[in-house]
């Protein structure tokens, strides 16, 4: 897939891209990236994820039922700020919990080098509540391991 902004492709759909607020986001807002594609939307065919980035760096895209490819992202200072605000687990904004990049794939399964750090379910072994201390960079390591 070449390069190109949602509004000069037809089939990639960004929730905050808005020519009003020159494509900003701010604080712990969590942006939408949606390819809706008929050459790889079949859910009986096998297809290669589709290539989004941002920044220059690849943002992983999963598949849902309605053949669709979505993908979440956040500022993660941010994210993580919202996230300790919260005074009672599972309470309040919530992201989940953070794992560093170099550790996501065990938790996960996933590979998510090109980004800072993921937010995954409650629960995960190592990983944090928004108990560290929020910063540019998730440097939680997850020490679990993905399941089927």
């Amino acid at each position: 897939m070449k390069d190109a902004n949602a509004s000069s492709n037809q089939n990639l759909f960004v929730s905050a891209e808005s020519s009003q607020y020159n494509n900003y986001f701010a604080g712990p807002q969590v942006i939408q990236v949606v390819v809706s594609d008929p050459d790889i939307q079949r859910l009986d065919q096998a297809y290669s994820e589709p290539t989004v980035t941002i920044n220059g760096k690849k943002i992983r895209m999963a598949q849902a039922t309605d053949g669709n490819w979505y993908a979440y992202f956040a500022d993660s200072k941010q994210a993580q700020i919202a996230d300790s605000t919260a005074s009672m687990a599972k309470k309040g904004l919530n992201f989940g919990e953070f794992c560093s990049a170099s550790s996501a794939i065990a938790a996960t399964g996933v590979d998510f080098a090109d980004t800072i750090g993921i937010a995954i379910a409650s629960n995960a072994p190592g990983s944090s509540n928004g108990i560290q201390n929020p910063s540019t960079n998730v440097t939680v390591t997850c020490t679990g391991s993905a399941t089927a």
